[in-house]
């Protein structure tokens, strides 16, 4: 019997039910399919993969990211062993928008996967794997950090258009059939960039927005479920570290719908996001100091500099929401009324 073995990561569920949808349409030709989340031991569970003897197909699934894979999915991938010749499938899951207007006109926006298909082929191509699939599902988009989740009904119209993908994929792969979905290469000039910026410093700022206000019961549940260790509890109250994914789980999981994206750090991020600009300007004009040389040493001085102050600035908001009486102003927000968003079928406890 022939065995498939899935691999996803998933934050609020999507992409869990794009793996679910596959493996039943593997299992209905008799193969046995096999799903494995992937999370706080991705370099592990690479580690400990096999080399995939005897007739083995594996799927890859991740969600986008600013046109790319999760940091967390890519250093899951570069860690993987060799494995000449297994055939394998790469699936990643984007957030279509559907919406009506005043007249009933439906209007749909697909989602982009940017470059992140090809770059997850050409890292199994290069430990060996036979890529016979790329292809894409539209699920809801739902960014909850910073706009409200889709309304019911239209994430449940959503959602079945990304099922129907989902089982075409998988009849497709069941079927030993091979399709790269088509990508123009030109959108890499910016689509690359894009998510390298977003690798480095959008993740983390986003990670950064979040506070749990007064509802929170510190009943531990977005520490134990955040698939990145990204959160701890320090007395009652959570705290996100520098590796926040931004796959939104905690803020949409948490019992009290007490995890927000809170103004003062918003208003923080963007003035400490302003501050290199007017450096940058007195360094290209004339200038009476510069306060070390060569001028790589200056770079790596402000950078160095700069990374201080962004670690101060994390440390004293976070200092002013353990003060009585300054907490409401630390947890002002824009989310509490939001609506929270996770796939119907996704337990949450894998």
């Amino acid at each position: 019997m022939s065995r498939t073995e899935l691999y996803y990561f998933s934050g609020t569920g999507n992409t869990a039910r794009a793996a679910e949808l596959i493996a039943a349409e593997l299992r209905a030709v008799g193969s046995a399919a096999t799903l494995h989340r992937v999370g706080r031991d991705a370099t592990r569970q690479a580690h400990q993969m096999t080399d995939g003897e005897g007739d083995v197909l594996r799927v890859f699934l991740f969600p986008i990211y600013a046109c790319g894979i999760p940091a967390l999915f890519t250093r899951f991938l570069r860690s993987l062993p060799r494995a000449d010749g297994v055939r394998a499938a790469v699936v990643c899951t984007m957030g279509d928008v559907i919406s009506y207007d005043k007249k009933g006109r439906r209007h749909h926006v697909p989602g982009f996967e940017g470059h992140a298909l090809l770059e997850a082929a050409r890292n199994l191509r290069r430990r060996g794997y036979d890529v016979i699939e790329t292809g894409a599902c539209s699920y809801p988009l739902n960014w909850t950090q910073a706009v409200e989740a889709p309304e019911p009904q239209i994430a449940a119209e959503v959602r079945e258009i990304g099922d129907g993908q989902a089982t075409e994929i998988g009849r497709r792969v069941a079927a030993g059939e091979r399709c790269i979905r088509p990508f123009s290469k030109a959108h890499t000039l910016w689509t690359i960039p894009f998510d390298r910026l977003f690798r480095v410093f959008g993740r983390v700022a986003l990670g950064k927005l979040y506070v749990a206000d007064s509802d929170c019961t510190a009943c531990g549940r977005c520490v134990d479920e955040c698939p990145a260790r990204a959160i701890r509890l320090h007395g009652k109250q959570p705290r996100w570290n520098w590796r926040c994914q931004a796959c939104q789980h905690c803020i949409n999981t948490c019992p009290r719908d007490a995890i927000q994206t809170s103004w003062l750090r918003v208003i923080a991020e963007v003035i400490h996001s302003l501050i290199p600009i007017p450096l940058i300007v007195w360094r290209l004009g004339p200038h009476p100091f510069v306060p070390v040389r060569p001028v790589l040493l200056e770079v790596l001085f402000w950078l160095a500099a700069y990374a201080a102050f962004t670690w101060l600035l994390d440390e004293v908001i976070w200092l002013l929401g353990l003060v009585p009486g300054i907490q409401r102003l630390v947890g002002w927000n824009f989310t509490k009324r939001f609506r929270r968003y996770l796939e119907p079928h996704f337990s949450k406890a894998r």
